[in-house]
């Protein structure tokens, strides 16, 4: 079928198409984001994470519904519009799809390890077009086609580890309330390193909270423990 064999719709039916998919997405926002954040749990990363990948998702099919009644308008000349777009733009419109196919074939997880080449450290935020690694408090953006062509590891995890922790409590309670309780829990946790001495300081509404645990795999059962206790836990740095 040629561009000129395609049908041709009026500007008005495609600003009604315009204006449906866009308040679909803003219902989503609205009501169902709200409800995923319910469903996935009290793990906020988790939840951030899932709600973030299905808010791409829908958002890159919003702008494909879009830009193809967008052409049904006028089929040539927006045809050749649309196509000196996608060339300007393809870098960061290839790095947004392997951003997708990445985090569901890796299973990227916020608050993991990973390698990326010679980058390694904690995943703190899964943005458009790229990664957010930390390490040492400097955070380095990846953009996902460099980690698609180097590849992505976790992380050993039989190896000892300290930690930076960010707790905020979930139900108001003071600062030095917040403090006696979570010094009472972390320091019966088992697999703390026994040369190091957790240290818990004060910022703001937090708690940042600096440990060693004698093994990486033991960092789940640990931000668990601290989480059904009342706080959400946020891994900053680990080396």
């Amino acid at each position: 079928m040629t561009l000129e064999a395609l049908p041709v719709i009026s500007w008005t039916r495609f600003f009604l198409v315009t204006a449906l998919v866009i308040l679909i997405y803003i219902c989503y926002n609205l009501f169902l984001k709200r409800r995923l954040n319910l469903f996935f749990g009290k793990n906020a990363d988790l939840a951030k994470q899932h709600t973030g990948t299905i808010e791409k998702i829908l958002i890159v099919i919003i702008i494909i519904v879009i830009l193809s009644f967008f052409i049904l308008v006028k089929p040539v000349l927006h045809s050749f519009l649309i196509l000196l777009i996608l060339l300007v733009v393809y870098r960061p419109i290839s790095n947004v799809l392997l951003g997708m196919v990445l985090t569901q074939e890796v299973g990227l997880k916020i608050g993991n390890l990973y390698s990326i080449g010679d980058t390694s450290g904690v995943l703190n935020k899964l943005g458009w077009t790229g990664m957010h690694i930390s390490k040492l408090g400097q955070n380095t953006f990846i953009p996902y086609k460099k980690a698609y062509e180097v590849g992505i590891g976790h992380r050993a995890s039989n190896v000892p580890s300290m930690l930076r922790l960010k707790c905020v409590p979930i139900q108001e309670m003071g600062i030095d309330e917040a403090t006696s309780f979570l010094k009472n829990k972390i320091f019966g946790f088992p697999f703390l390193i026994d040369e190091t001495m957790p240290s818990i300081k004060s910022e703001n509404n937090y708690l940042v909270v600096d440990l060693g645990i004698n093994n990486d795999k033991h960092l789940k059962s640990l931000k668990s423990a601290i989480e059904n206790c009342g706080f959400n836990v946020e891994l900053l740095e680990s080396e």
